[in-house]
């Protein structure tokens, strides 16, 4: 199976927040409208599994109410985990995905004494299976001179009968899928060990069979 996954809206996850700055200790300028609209400017499509521009990130992170973190966080407003879903993400898929380091501070000044790294799903794929008539197929209107043919996949109502392609994700600890924009797909054996080892602050959003 595979699931796709969300920040959890329980008020528990929903009560801290942060501000970025950069390395100066100036506020950070958040500079990804800029560039997605490149990107799909120049591709047709949005920049889904390919590494964020490292100047994008701010360097430090301070948290301006709340004090916890967890293991699936957002860090002024970027997606970030703790280390022990950086670990097990690593151990499934070693050297795949993009992890930045960031410096975290409590509202005082003081280091949060737990690291963080900004998480980036570097494998983008096309594995939506509509064999069990669970999805819808939607043509794009947008850059019809570039991708006349492309098309996006929806979910048709109930959320039942959803799958992907069963020897394309083998082995995969997560990705998003190009035609099913949305989602952040992880792998059941990623969320088994998240599951065993506690991982908080996220949600399990839908369960994908693979066939």
């Amino acid at each position: 199976m595979a699931i796709t996954v969300n920040s959890s809206l329980q008020d528990k996850y929903q009560n801290t927040y942060s501000e970025g700055f950069d390395e100066n200790g100036e506020p950070w300028v958040d500079t990804y409208t800029d560039w997605k609209l490149k990107y799909n400017q120049e591709n047709g499509e949005y920049p889904l599994g390919v590494p964020f521009p490292l100047d994008y990130f701010p360097k430090q992170v301070r948290i301006t109410q709340g004090d916890k973190l967890y293991d699936f966080t957002g860090l002024a407003g970027v997606q970030a985990v703790s280390k022990r879903l950086k670990d097990a993400i690593e151990d499934i898929e070693p050297g795949v995905h993009q992890f930045v380091p960031v410096e975290v501070f409590h509202k005082d000044g003081t280091p949060y004494g737990e690291p963080f790294w900004f998480f980036t799903i570097c494998s983008c794929l096309d594995v939506i299976n509509p064999a069990l008539g669970g999805m819808k197929k939607h043509f794009l209107t947008a850059y019809p001179d570039k991708k006349p043919d492309a098309y996006h996949w929806g979910i048709a109502r109930g959320r039942k009968n959803l799958a992907v392609q069963k020897d394309k994700v083998a082995g995969r600890s997560a990705w998003r899928d190009r035609r099913y924009i949305t989602g952040y797909f992880f792998s059941d054996a990623l969320v088994a060990r998240m599951d065993a080892e506690g991982m908080e602050g996220w949600v399990a959003d839908d369960v994908w069979q693979e066939v």
